[in-house]
Protein backbone atom coordinates (compact mmCIF):
# COMPACT_ATOMS: atom_id res chain seq x y z
CA UNK A 1 0.00 0.00 0.00
CA UNK A 2 2.77 2.51 0.74
CA UNK A 3 4.63 1.93 -2.57
CA UNK A 4 1.56 2.60 -4.11
CA UNK A 5 1.22 5.47 -3.04
CA UNK A 6 4.74 6.60 -2.86
CA UNK A 7 5.06 5.58 -6.77
CA UNK A 8 1.93 7.85 -7.17
CA UNK A 9 3.50 11.00 -5.25
CA UNK A 10 6.55 10.16 -7.79
CA UNK A 11 4.79 9.70 -10.63
CA UNK A 12 2.41 13.30 -10.23
CA UNK A 13 5.71 14.51 -9.54
CA UNK A 14 7.18 13.55 -12.71
CA UNK A 15 4.42 14.83 -14.59
CA UNK A 16 4.47 18.07 -12.83
CA UNK A 17 7.68 18.41 -14.12
CA UNK A 18 7.61 17.83 -17.67
CA UNK A 19 5.19 20.38 -17.79
CA UNK A 20 8.38 22.82 -15.50
CA UNK A 21 10.77 24.89 -17.64
CA UNK A 22 13.93 23.87 -19.35
CA UNK A 23 15.88 24.80 -15.92
CA UNK A 24 14.08 21.84 -13.57
CA UNK A 25 15.15 19.07 -12.84
CA UNK A 26 14.35 16.04 -10.27
CA UNK A 27 17.24 14.49 -8.95
CA UNK A 28 16.81 11.01 -6.87
CA UNK A 29 17.61 11.33 -3.15
CA UNK A 30 18.86 7.71 -1.52
CA UNK A 31 19.20 6.89 1.98
CA UNK A 32 22.49 6.45 4.01
CA UNK A 33 22.62 2.81 3.74
CA UNK A 34 22.63 3.21 -0.06
CA UNK A 35 20.40 2.33 -2.95
CA UNK A 36 19.73 -1.64 -2.05
CA UNK A 37 18.23 -0.02 0.80
CA UNK A 38 15.37 1.09 -0.74
CA UNK A 39 13.02 0.24 -3.62
CA UNK A 40 12.89 2.05 -6.29
CA UNK A 41 9.36 3.18 -5.66
CA UNK A 42 10.49 4.60 -1.78
CA UNK A 43 12.43 6.92 -3.35
CA UNK A 44 11.40 10.53 -3.04
CA UNK A 45 12.25 13.13 -6.41
CA UNK A 46 12.25 16.36 -5.83
CA UNK A 47 12.58 19.21 -7.75
CA UNK A 48 16.30 20.86 -8.02
CA UNK A 49 17.59 24.02 -10.40
CA UNK A 50 20.06 23.65 -13.07
CA UNK A 51 22.21 26.16 -11.10
CA UNK A 52 22.40 23.56 -8.49
CA UNK A 53 23.13 20.76 -10.60
CA UNK A 54 27.53 20.03 -10.57
CA UNK A 55 29.04 21.91 -13.25
CA UNK A 56 29.66 20.22 -16.46
CA UNK A 57 33.45 19.20 -17.65
CA UNK A 58 35.89 21.88 -18.61
CA UNK A 59 36.06 23.50 -21.72
CA UNK A 60 38.66 23.91 -23.60
CA UNK A 61 40.08 27.19 -24.13
CA UNK A 62 43.25 28.62 -25.28
CA UNK A 63 45.90 30.02 -22.61
CA UNK A 64 45.75 33.31 -24.02
CA UNK A 65 41.64 33.37 -23.82
CA UNK A 66 42.50 31.91 -19.73
CA UNK A 67 44.90 34.82 -19.51
CA UNK A 68 42.44 37.11 -20.56
CA UNK A 69 39.83 35.63 -17.80
CA UNK A 70 42.59 36.05 -14.84
CA UNK A 71 42.78 39.71 -16.14
CA UNK A 72 39.43 40.74 -16.52
CA UNK A 73 38.30 38.77 -13.31
CA UNK A 74 41.41 38.76 -10.89
CA UNK A 75 43.48 41.61 -11.66
CA UNK A 76 41.38 43.72 -10.46
CA UNK A 77 41.98 43.00 -6.66
CA UNK A 78 44.95 41.25 -7.32
CA UNK A 79 46.89 44.32 -8.97
CA UNK A 80 50.64 46.29 -7.36
CA UNK A 81 48.30 48.62 -6.21
CA UNK A 82 45.83 46.95 -4.14
CA UNK A 83 47.86 43.41 -3.40
CA UNK A 84 44.56 41.44 -1.79
CA UNK A 85 46.17 38.23 -0.29
CA UNK A 86 49.74 39.70 -1.06
CA UNK A 87 49.42 38.76 -4.94
CA UNK A 88 49.84 40.30 -7.98
CA UNK A 89 48.72 38.90 -11.29
CA UNK A 90 48.81 41.75 -13.86
CA UNK A 91 51.66 40.17 -15.70
CA UNK A 92 50.65 36.39 -14.93
CA UNK A 93 50.35 34.42 -18.40
CA UNK A 94 48.79 31.04 -18.07
CA UNK A 95 51.54 29.69 -20.52
CA UNK A 96 54.27 30.65 -18.34
CA UNK A 97 52.88 28.90 -15.50
CA UNK A 98 55.60 26.76 -14.49
CA UNK A 99 58.07 29.64 -14.24
CA UNK A 100 55.60 30.89 -11.39
CA UNK A 101 54.43 27.60 -9.97
CA UNK A 102 53.66 29.21 -6.51
CA UNK A 103 51.62 31.46 -7.18
CA UNK A 104 49.83 29.18 -9.74
CA UNK A 105 49.49 26.43 -7.16
CA UNK A 106 47.85 28.84 -4.80
CA UNK A 107 45.53 29.58 -7.51
CA UNK A 108 44.80 26.07 -8.33
CA UNK A 109 43.98 25.82 -4.81
CA UNK A 110 41.81 28.84 -4.35
CA UNK A 111 39.84 28.18 -7.77
CA UNK A 112 39.10 24.55 -6.94
CA UNK A 113 37.52 25.07 -3.49
CA UNK A 114 35.36 27.95 -4.77
CA UNK A 115 37.37 30.64 -3.03
CA UNK A 116 38.30 33.24 -6.23
CA UNK A 117 36.88 35.26 -7.02
CA UNK A 118 34.96 35.80 -3.74
CA UNK A 119 31.10 35.10 -3.31
CA UNK A 120 29.66 38.11 -4.98
CA UNK A 121 32.03 39.63 -6.81
CA UNK A 122 32.15 39.44 -10.92
CA UNK A 123 32.93 35.77 -11.66
CA UNK A 124 32.83 33.85 -15.47
CA UNK A 125 31.03 30.56 -15.85
CA UNK A 126 32.09 27.69 -13.62
CA UNK A 127 33.30 25.74 -16.42
CA UNK A 128 35.65 28.15 -17.14
CA UNK A 129 37.10 28.09 -13.84
CA UNK A 130 37.36 24.01 -13.84
CA UNK A 131 39.06 24.90 -17.30
CA UNK A 132 41.67 27.29 -15.68
CA UNK A 133 42.43 24.84 -12.57
CA UNK A 134 43.17 22.25 -15.36
CA UNK A 135 45.07 23.75 -17.11
CA UNK A 136 47.25 25.34 -14.35
CA UNK A 137 47.89 21.89 -13.67
CA UNK A 138 48.97 20.55 -16.81
CA UNK A 139 51.05 23.51 -17.40
CA UNK A 140 53.13 22.58 -13.59
CA UNK A 141 52.60 19.39 -14.19
CA UNK A 142 54.00 19.28 -17.92
CA UNK A 143 57.19 20.98 -16.54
Amino acid sequence: MKQAAAAAIVGSLLALSSQAPDSARLVSFESASGPAALSTSSRAALPMSAAALPAPHALPLSTTALTEVIGQYCVRCHNEKRLRGDLSLEDFDVEDAATRATVAERMIRKLRAGMMPPPGAARPEADTLVTLAETLEEIIDDA
